[in-house]
């Protein structure tokens, strides 16, 4: 289901190759990114731009997403949007403005979603070991019913990674999460995933609405930060609850401090 991000994987290996290794100083991971598309497409250029201080995101065909108002729940250092009331996105970007994310859902089940490395960043070495991140996860979803009725709402959370550095790899949770009408869902595992030049992709488990089945999906995510101390990522899945077909795309953003 989601065999585009082959794809995206590939792109990667030539944007991040240029930004060196995890070291510091002249090894800065510089500014780079990773664009995924519906329909099996990965670009090498944002197709959005987000302006956290206007609250505004703007597509390159000059369409404005307009920002949702009271969406109860969403977790501060997040904006939604929609656009003709069948396409929904939520867009962050980090505290230090290192990185930013952008996820979507559209009518027809398909998502997507931006990860931009937005200024250099120095990795922390091998003997850094272990470190936790936490912060907050934002997502969407496209909800299908039997009777083909098409509606749209929002799922909130807590996201953790733990990242070794010693061995380049990460991993964690995202838990606490609730439909935004209060609708409880089960937690999702971020399976262990290879880090490479500061980047990671892997699949996910889990995340049905409580009773409900979740098929494997995928998430990605840049370690960004001058120091590597935050992560901005994204989540997809589809799921299945009360025979209604759920299919979710999200963003996350987490600080080591």
């Amino acid at each position: 289901m989601f065999a585009r991000h082959t794809l995206a994987i590939v792109a990667l290996v030539g944007l991040t190759a240029c930004g060196g290794g995890g070291g510091g100083g002249d090894g800065a991971l510089k500014p780079t990114g990773i664009h995924v598309r519906s329909n099996d497409i990965s670009l090498a250029s944002s197709l959005y731009t987000y302006d956290p201080v206007a609250q505004s995101l703007t597509s390159v065909t000059e369409n404005v997403f307009l920002q949702s108002l009271d969406i109860a729940g969403l977790p501060g250092g997040f904006d939604s949007f929609t656009l003709g009331e069948d396409i929904y996105f939520i867009a962050g970007r980090t505290p230090s403005e290192g990185g930013e994310v952008v996820s979507g859902v559209f009518a027809n089940g398909a998502t997507l979603y931006d990860i931009a490395r937005l200024s250099p960043t120095n990795l922390p070495g091998p003997d850094a070991g272990t470190v936790d991140y936490a912060g907050s996860y934002a997502g969407q979803y496209r909800r299908l019913q039997s009777n083909g009725t098409i509606s749209f709402g929002h799922v909130f959370g807590n996201a953790n990674m733990d990242v070794d550095f010693a061995d380049s790899s990460a991993s964690g949770f995202i838990t606490e999460r609730e439909r935004s009408d209060g609708l409880p869902a089960t937690q999702v595992r971020l399976v262990d995933a290879q880090i490479i030049d500061g980047v990671f992709f892997g699949e996910t488990r889990g995340g049905a609405f409580v009773g409900g089945t979740a098929a494997a999906g995928d998430y990605q995510g840049f370690i960004v930060g001058s120091q590597g101390q935050e992560i901005v990522g994204a989540v997809q899945f589809v799921h299945g609850f009360e025979g209604s077909v759920y299919s979710e795309s999200g963003s996350m953003i987490l600080n080591s401090d």
